[in-house]
C-alpha cells in the first residue's frame, strides 16, 4: 500500500507540473493508513434508505476495492448523481479534500453517497491515505 500511495502522489504532482515529491512531502513520512471493510446488507426500501449519505472524503487519497457484482457507489456531478460502474477486482481511487486542498482545487474531492440493494447484499473495502499529522 506504501508504494501504492507513492506512486499516485507522485502522478498527480508530475501531472500538474509541480515537483514530483510535491504531495509525497506535504502527506509526509508517517500518514495513517485506515482500512475499512462496509457491508451493505439486503435493503427492502433502497428508495429511501441509503447506505452511506452524501459526502467527500477527509483523506488525501481513498482507495476502494469495490464488490465485484453489485454497484451501488454514485458521484455528484452538476447537481446529477451518476453511477459508478463496478470493475471487477478493480481499484477505485478518490480524491480527497487534502488533496484538493494541496493542488489548490486543481484536483476536485467528489461528492458521493452509496446506495442499498433490495436484491443483492454488497461488500467493499475502503483504505484511506491520511496525510502524517506532523507535517505542516
Amino acid at each position: 500500500m506504501k508504494l501504492l500511495r507513492e506512486s499516485l502522489l507522485k502522478a498527480m504532482a508530475v501531472s500538474l507540473n509541480v515537483e514530483e515529491n510535491c504531495f509525497l512531502d506535504q502527506c509526509g513520512e508517517h500518514g495513517n493508513m485506515i482500512a475499512r471493510f462496509n457491508f451493505y446488507p439486503l435493503c427492502p426500501r433502497p428508495d429511501v434508505v441509503l447506505g452511506v449519505k452524501q459526502h467527500a472524503d477527509s483523506s488525501a487519497i481513498t482507495i476502494l476495492l469495490q464488490d465485484k457484482e453489485v454497484e451501488g457507489l454514485q458521484v455528484l456531478k452538476d447537481d446529477q448523481w451518476f453511477r459508478v460502474p463496478v470493475v471487477p477486482y478493480g481499484l477505485l481511487i478518490n480524491v480527497g479534500d487534502q488533496v484538493e486542498i494541496m493542488s489548490n482545487g486543481i484536483f476536485k474531492s467528489p461528492v458521493h453517497r452509496v446506495l442499498t440493494n433490495a436484491e443483492r447484499e454488497r461488500n467493499t473495502l475502503a483504505i484511506f491515505i491520511m496525510p502524517d499529522v506532523a507535517v505542516e
